[in-house]
């Protein structure tokens, strides 16, 4: 009995990390499936990644799709039952980056970081890693045979053969706390003093975080 080749999802596969797990993980010998979102110009970039994964005789399905959007999601989870048997996803990479750049703090308040555009940053770049995990481990793809209350995993925003266990959603505040945290004190003339968050060290202002 052969044993099926084994696959990849990469969100955000058409650049960065995200590219350049894809070619990896071809050359490895793995097929790869890919999320992107990119426009008409950005499609001929696109096929030369395909035709670099098919060239080490791997397959290679890309999606050109918004991963944030819950139904185009879903879509692809859909597509990916047809085309990959059940526990065949070895690997899911989240590689997603689309938000704003604004500063956290600003004298204009026009010109800071407002609440509609850091959830949509959070939710795009760090909560999508949990709703594409969620449906395709639902979907019988990734995760199959995990114990029920696997170890608390989350590494480098990549799931492989292990799951997000219950702590990490309080994991993820904690440490989207920390972030801040951390960015405020780089904001240098914007913000004075020491700053802490749970499990970071106070900052020290005379060093500039």
């Amino acid at each position: 009995m052969s044993t099926p080749t084994p696959a990849i999802l990469v969100l955000g596969a058409s650049s960065g990390f995200g590219e350049a797990t894809v070619r990896a993980f071809a050359a490895a010998g793995y097929d790869v499936f890919g999320v992107h979102l990119d426009r008409a110009a950005g499609l001929a970039h696109v096929a030369e990644i395909v035709a670099a994964v098919e060239a080490h005789g791997r397959r290679a399905r890309f999606f050109n799709v918004n991963a944030a959007d819950a139904g185009k999601r879903a879509e692809v989870v859909d597509q990916l039952r047809l085309e990959i048997p059940a526990g065949g996803l070895a690997v899911l990479l989240h590689s997603l980056a689309f938000g704003t750049l604004k500063p956290l703090v600003t004298d204009d308040e026009k010109e800071a970081l407002n609440q509609r555009q850091l959830e949509m940053t959070l939710d795009v770049m760090a909560n999508s890693l949990v709703y594409w995990t969620q449906d395709l481990v639902r979907a019988g793809l990734l995760g199959r045979g995990l114990p029920r209350h696997p170890p608390a995993a989350l590494a480098a925003a990549a799931v492989g053969t292990t799951a997000l266990a219950h702590a990490v959603f309080f994991g993820a505040g904690r440490y989207s706390m920390v972030t801040f945290a951390i960015l405020s004190a780089l904001a240098g003339t914007a913000l004075r003093g020491p700053l802490a968050a749970p499990g970071a060290a106070p900052a020290r202002p005379d060093r500039g975080g």
